[in-house]
Protein backbone atom coordinates (compact mmCIF):
# COMPACT_ATOMS: atom_id res chain seq x y z
CA UNK A 1 0.00 0.00 0.00
CA UNK A 2 2.81 2.43 0.95
CA UNK A 3 4.56 1.83 -2.49
CA UNK A 4 1.30 2.56 -4.24
CA UNK A 5 0.09 -0.93 -5.07
CA UNK A 6 3.37 -1.45 -6.73
CA UNK A 7 4.83 -5.18 -5.62
CA UNK A 8 8.75 -5.38 -5.48
CA UNK A 9 10.81 -7.03 -7.08
CA UNK A 10 12.91 -8.67 -4.22
CA UNK A 11 11.66 -9.04 -0.22
CA UNK A 12 14.71 -9.93 1.66
CA UNK A 13 14.16 -11.48 5.56
CA UNK A 14 16.18 -12.95 8.04
CA UNK A 15 15.28 -16.16 8.65
CA UNK A 16 15.15 -19.01 11.52
CA UNK A 17 12.65 -21.59 10.40
CA UNK A 18 11.33 -19.04 7.58
CA UNK A 19 7.69 -18.30 9.76
CA UNK A 20 7.75 -14.77 8.34
CA UNK A 21 8.95 -15.33 4.89
CA UNK A 22 6.16 -17.89 4.28
CA UNK A 23 3.67 -15.65 5.84
CA UNK A 24 4.89 -12.49 3.86
CA UNK A 25 4.61 -14.98 0.97
CA UNK A 26 1.14 -15.55 1.38
CA UNK A 27 0.22 -12.36 1.97
CA UNK A 28 1.68 -11.30 -1.62
CA UNK A 29 -0.33 -14.36 -2.94
CA UNK A 30 -3.51 -13.36 -1.29
CA UNK A 31 -2.90 -9.85 -2.58
CA UNK A 32 -2.37 -11.75 -6.13
CA UNK A 33 -5.65 -13.45 -5.71
CA UNK A 34 -8.15 -10.61 -5.29
CA UNK A 35 -6.68 -8.61 -7.70
CA UNK A 36 -4.54 -5.65 -5.94
CA UNK A 37 -1.75 -6.60 -7.59
CA UNK A 38 -0.47 -8.03 -10.78
CA UNK A 39 2.61 -10.05 -9.85
CA UNK A 40 4.54 -11.68 -6.71
CA UNK A 41 8.06 -10.63 -5.78
CA UNK A 42 10.78 -12.45 -5.23
CA UNK A 43 12.02 -14.16 -1.89
CA UNK A 44 15.42 -13.97 -0.19
CA UNK A 45 16.69 -15.24 2.92
CA UNK A 46 19.28 -14.38 5.24
CA UNK A 47 20.15 -17.21 7.22
CA UNK A 48 22.74 -17.43 9.65
CA UNK A 49 24.24 -21.17 9.42
CA UNK A 50 22.91 -21.98 5.28
CA UNK A 51 20.39 -24.53 5.70
CA UNK A 52 18.42 -22.68 2.85
CA UNK A 53 21.17 -22.46 0.82
CA UNK A 54 22.57 -25.75 0.74
CA UNK A 55 19.02 -27.44 -0.05
CA UNK A 56 18.88 -24.91 -2.88
CA UNK A 57 22.00 -25.84 -3.98
CA UNK A 58 21.87 -29.09 -3.95
CA UNK A 59 18.49 -28.98 -5.27
CA UNK A 60 17.42 -31.50 -2.32
CA UNK A 61 13.89 -30.82 -0.46
CA UNK A 62 15.61 -32.06 2.80
CA UNK A 63 17.17 -29.12 4.70
CA UNK A 64 20.59 -30.45 6.09
CA UNK A 65 21.16 -29.56 9.39
CA UNK A 66 24.02 -27.54 9.25
CA UNK A 67 26.93 -27.51 11.93
CA UNK A 68 26.70 -24.72 14.32
CA UNK A 69 30.49 -23.98 14.06
CA UNK A 70 30.41 -20.43 15.39
CA UNK A 71 28.65 -18.10 18.04
CA UNK A 72 26.54 -16.11 16.08
CA UNK A 73 25.25 -12.50 17.56
CA UNK A 74 21.93 -12.60 15.91
CA UNK A 75 20.27 -15.20 18.64
CA UNK A 76 17.10 -14.77 17.09
CA UNK A 77 17.60 -16.22 14.01
CA UNK A 78 20.03 -19.09 15.18
CA UNK A 79 18.42 -21.99 13.62
CA UNK A 80 20.81 -24.68 12.11
CA UNK A 81 17.92 -25.81 10.08
CA UNK A 82 15.03 -24.74 8.68
CA UNK A 83 11.76 -25.74 7.22
CA UNK A 84 10.63 -27.17 3.75
CA UNK A 85 8.20 -24.64 3.35
CA UNK A 86 10.73 -22.24 3.72
CA UNK A 87 12.54 -23.60 0.84
CA UNK A 88 8.91 -24.46 -1.12
CA UNK A 89 8.49 -19.95 -1.23
CA UNK A 90 12.05 -19.38 -1.94
CA UNK A 91 11.57 -21.91 -5.17
CA UNK A 92 8.24 -20.63 -5.89
CA UNK A 93 9.26 -17.42 -5.74
CA UNK A 94 12.64 -17.82 -7.75
CA UNK A 95 14.56 -16.39 -4.93
CA UNK A 96 17.31 -17.10 -3.06
CA UNK A 97 19.63 -17.51 0.46
CA UNK A 98 23.02 -16.14 1.40
CA UNK A 99 24.45 -16.41 4.60
CA UNK A 100 25.52 -13.53 6.66
CA UNK A 101 28.52 -13.26 8.88
CA UNK A 102 28.71 -11.52 12.60
CA UNK A 103 31.01 -8.79 10.93
CA UNK A 104 28.30 -8.10 8.03
CA UNK A 105 25.37 -8.27 10.79
CA UNK A 106 27.59 -5.91 13.25
CA UNK A 107 28.43 -3.43 10.37
CA UNK A 108 25.31 -2.85 8.70
CA UNK A 109 23.61 -2.37 12.48
CA UNK A 110 26.13 0.49 13.13
CA UNK A 111 25.40 1.81 9.81
CA UNK A 112 21.75 1.54 10.03
CA UNK A 113 21.63 3.36 13.52
CA UNK A 114 24.52 6.02 12.40
CA UNK A 115 22.86 6.99 8.66
CA UNK A 116 19.81 6.60 9.54
CA UNK A 117 18.79 6.34 13.08
CA UNK A 118 17.30 3.33 12.96
CA UNK A 119 18.75 0.88 15.92
CA UNK A 120 17.70 -2.21 14.84
CA UNK A 121 17.88 -6.35 16.27
CA UNK A 122 21.63 -8.04 14.70
CA UNK A 123 19.13 -10.32 12.71
CA UNK A 124 16.96 -7.00 11.28
CA UNK A 125 20.55 -5.58 10.40
CA UNK A 126 21.15 -8.99 8.76
CA UNK A 127 18.78 -8.88 6.02
CA UNK A 128 20.62 -5.89 4.87
CA UNK A 129 23.90 -7.21 5.22
CA UNK A 130 22.01 -9.60 3.01
CA UNK A 131 20.90 -7.62 0.19
CA UNK A 132 24.50 -5.91 0.40
CA UNK A 133 25.68 -9.56 -0.63
CA UNK A 134 22.52 -10.15 -3.12
CA UNK A 135 23.92 -7.01 -5.16
CA UNK A 136 27.22 -7.97 -5.10
CA UNK A 137 26.51 -11.38 -6.34
CA UNK A 138 24.52 -9.99 -9.36
CA UNK A 139 21.30 -11.47 -7.69
CA UNK A 140 19.85 -7.68 -7.20
CA UNK A 141 20.41 -5.57 -10.09
CA UNK A 142 20.73 -1.56 -9.65
CA UNK A 143 17.35 -0.75 -10.70
CA UNK A 144 15.44 -3.54 -8.82
CA UNK A 145 12.78 -2.15 -6.03
CA UNK A 146 13.93 -4.03 -2.67
CA UNK A 147 11.69 -4.31 0.70
CA UNK A 148 14.19 -5.63 3.28
CA UNK A 149 12.04 -6.43 6.52
CA UNK A 150 13.63 -5.00 9.97
CA UNK A 151 12.33 -7.71 12.34
CA UNK A 152 12.37 -5.71 15.58
CA UNK A 153 14.31 -2.79 17.68
CA UNK A 154 18.16 -3.43 19.07
CA UNK A 155 16.52 -3.35 22.22
CA UNK A 156 15.46 -6.50 21.73
CA UNK A 157 19.38 -7.57 22.30
CA UNK A 158 21.81 -5.01 23.04
CA UNK A 159 24.47 -7.22 24.42
CA UNK A 160 25.50 -7.62 20.77
CA UNK A 161 26.48 -3.83 19.64
CA UNK A 162 28.06 -2.91 23.61
CA UNK A 163 31.85 -4.51 22.35
CA UNK A 164 31.38 -2.05 19.47
CA UNK A 165 30.32 0.78 21.26
CA UNK A 166 33.12 3.69 22.36
CA UNK A 167 33.23 4.31 26.63
CA UNK A 168 30.14 6.38 27.75
CA UNK A 169 31.36 10.27 28.85
CA UNK A 170 29.97 10.70 32.52
CA UNK A 171 29.54 14.02 34.54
Amino acid sequence: EQNNWQVPDYCVLPVCYGDALIGMWRGFKEMLALGWTDRLPRMMAAEIYGSLGAALQSGSDALPDMPNTHDTIAKSTSATRSTYQALHVLRQSGGAATTVSNEAILTWQLKLAKTEGLFVEPAAAGAIAAVAQFIESGHIKKNDVVVALLTASGLKDVDAVVPALKPLITF
